[in-house]
């Protein structure tokens, strides 16, 4: 429960809410301040007030107003905080606890693998078509480059060095698919495919248990030989060839997919 330590005015730049009444108060308000968030209007560490301050602000009694805290707070739009300048703030961006919430909610959803696949494959397109776009010449800017060469460098080495392929591949090449998709710049995408991601992982696995072992090493030889030549085709400014590679790995995967009847 919060205290009223501090002043009961609410601060200067809060919205002003509609009183609300009946037996969803409680949604009401969530409503009214998850609005003025996608408005704009209420920024991140912005102070509502009190649970007091709250309370009166919507006309509802505090019984309503903290449950509309909880809420809230459940959804990450406002954090709690106790002591001297305690009360009730917006909260503060958490990309980790959104891919987490989106891959849970995904999951729940019961999305099907071959609906993840094609959505991987529609945010990496749209990916290397960002980064691409951003320089006159339609190629990647050289950092960017030069930072997923590093990466893949540092892939091979891990495969080199792996003692269970698999284990070992499966996590790694998705983290090249997250630095690839990154290199755009746009954090809508970015965070979309960390949600994804999560639940992608199993799906590879699963992928690799039902596929004979020499044709899983093949297909990690020709991973890693293709993940270099899209590299080198978004430095020459050949976005749509990168596009392709992109589309013919995931196709397999798309592909083996229908053969498991998943």
């Amino acid at each position: 429960m919060l205290t009223d330590e501090v002043a009961s005015a609410p601060p200067l730049g809060t919205p002003s809410w509609d009183s609300v009444s009946g037996s969803t108060m409680a949604s009401r308000i969530i409503s009214q301040i998850k609005s003025a968030i996608f408005a704009g209007d209420l920024q991140p560490g912005q102070r509502l007030g009190t649970e007091k301050n709250i309370a009166d602000e919507f006309g509802v009694s505090r019984m309503a107003a903290r449950d509309a805290i909880r809420g809230l707070e459940a959804l990450g739009a406002v954090d709690v905080r106790v002591g001297p300048k305690g009360g009730v703030y917006i909260g503060q961006p958490n990309a980790q606890k959104l891919s987490d919430t989106m891959a849970v909610q995904f999951a729940l959803l019961g999305v099907k693998p071959q609906e993840l696949i094609d959505a991987q494959g529609a945010i990496e397109k749209a990916s290397i078509s960002m980064a691409a776009g951003s320089m006159a010449s339609g190629s990647i800017s050289p950092d960017k480059i030069d930072a997923l060469r590093e990466s893949l460098a540092e892939f091979y080495s891990d495969m080199e060095k792996a003692t269970s392929r698999v284990a070992t591949f499966v996590p790694r090449v998705i983290a090249l698919h997250e630095e690839l998709v990154e290199a755009s710049g746009n954090r809508v995408l970015t965070n979309l495919f960390k949600s994804i991601r999560l639940l992608l992982a199993p799906i590879y696995l699963r992928v690799a248990d039902n596929t004979p072992e020499e044709d899983v090493e093949n297909a990690i030889r020709l991973v890693m030989s293709s993940h270099g030549d899209l590299l080198d085709f978004l430095a020459e400014g050949n976005p749509s060839s990168a596009q392709q590679i992109i589309g013919d790995r995931l196709q397999e995967i798309r592909d083996a997919l229908v053969q498991m009847g998943a």
